[in-house]
């Protein structure tokens, strides 16, 4: 057990930082972890797509790459400042 949980639960959230679900358009998006030699990608989210059951995101990533991101436990967003 560590400070966060279980071993390979995932970490607890912060204040600053909440699941996808609240998110708006303007909100910063990072994907942890994309594949095994993928670091973290963070983009802008563009819009806000679909309903409460199936959300997801219009995002322009730091590359410039316009694509949809479907929420999972590897997307964090935080509000612009």
């Amino acid at each position: 057990m560590t400070a966060a949980g279980l071993e390979g639960d995932p970490p607890m959230p912060r204040p600053d930082v909440w699941q996808p679900t609240g998110a708006r358009g303007g909100d910063v998006v990072t994907v942890t972890r994309r594949g095994v030699l993928d670091g973290a990608r963070t983009g802008v989210i563009l819009e806000v797509l679909g309903d409460s059951a199936c959300r997801h995101y219009r995002v322009r990533w730091h590359d410039g790459h316009v694509s949809l991101l479907h929420p999972h436990r590897e997307v964090v967003t935080r509000r612009r400042r």
